[in-house]
């Protein structure tokens, strides 16, 4: 039997190789350019006509330019005219709204004079209050502390002239209560009084104030109607001056453009 003989196998083993990055290296390359080639286009040119256009009223042939002065003139005096009219018609509107704020500053005034005469009555009344409060209470307590002298009378007749003592002491201070309550029922009645008489001065300065504004809305009016006149009458005057002097069958004439396209 035949002995079988080793032979050598050789093994192939992975060794890493280094592999250097891809690198990009830059070529220029001439390109052919075309010349520009100028190519003309044609634009379209206005040219502006002019043709004359009869205005009503306006001259059309010659002597055109003194009767434009005149309608000119005429177109002046109208401007001055509304603008006279609007001077006269806020001074009328000023005057008219200071008479009617006259009024209200009139209110204002006495209403201001009535709050700072009322504002010392106002103090001295309450001070008289506390016044005769503490008096009162006062009064109160010596009339109380006098009936501990009841359990020390004797007879009769002392016990009978305490009694009269202290109802006398109470008469008094009841005659000062009485007066105080007369004294503020008198300023209640002439502060009624006073209020009734607000009250008449309140509806006198409403009168007042509508007849004012009554006779401002006249006066507006009036005004007004005559400035409105004053500026008519001279156009329709200027207007029915255009209307005759224009001729029948007189050509109107217009204005217009003309593009003309210029070719290169």
């Amino acid at each position: 039997m035949p002995v079988p003989i080793p032979v050598p196998v050789p093994i192939l083993l992975p060794v890493p190789i280094p592999v250097p990055p891809p690198m990009l290296i830059p070529v220029l390359i001439p390109v052919p350019v075309p010349n520009p080639v100028s190519i003309p286009v044609p634009v379209p040119v206005p040219v502006s006509i002019p043709v004359p256009v009869p205005v009503p009223g306006s001259p059309w042939r010659e002597g055109g330019a003194g009767r434009g002065g005149e309608s000119g003139g005429r177109g002046e005096k109208s401007l001055e005219l509304i603008q006279e009219t609007g001077k006269a018609l806020a001074k009328l509107l000023f005057h008219g709204t200071q008479l009617v704020t006259d009024v209200r500053v009139e209110a204002d005034l006495r209403e201001s004079r009535r709050r700072e005469k009322e504002g010392p009555e106002r103090r001295r009344r309450l001070e008289k209050l506390e016044a005769e409060a503490k008096r009162g209470t006062e009064k109160l307590a010596e009339i109380n502390s006098r009936w501990a002298l009841a359990g020390e009378a004797k007879i009769p007749q002392e016990l009978w002239d305490l009694v009269e003592q202290q109802q006398d002491q109470c008469q008094q201070l009841l005659a000062r209560k009485n007066r105080l309550i007369r004294e503020l029922q008198q300023e209640l009645a002439a502060k009624d009084e006073r209020y009734e008489q607000a009250l008449k001065d309140q509806a006198e300065e409403i009168r007042l104030l509508l007849e004012r504004m009554e006779e401002q809305t006249r006066n507006m009016l009036r005004t007004y109607r005559h400035h409105i006149r004053r500026i008519e009458v001279p156009n329709s005057q200027e207007k029915k001056k255009k209307k005759n002097s224009e001729k029948p069958g007189k050509p109107l004439g217009f204005s217009f453009s003309l593009g003309v396209a210029a070719l290169g």
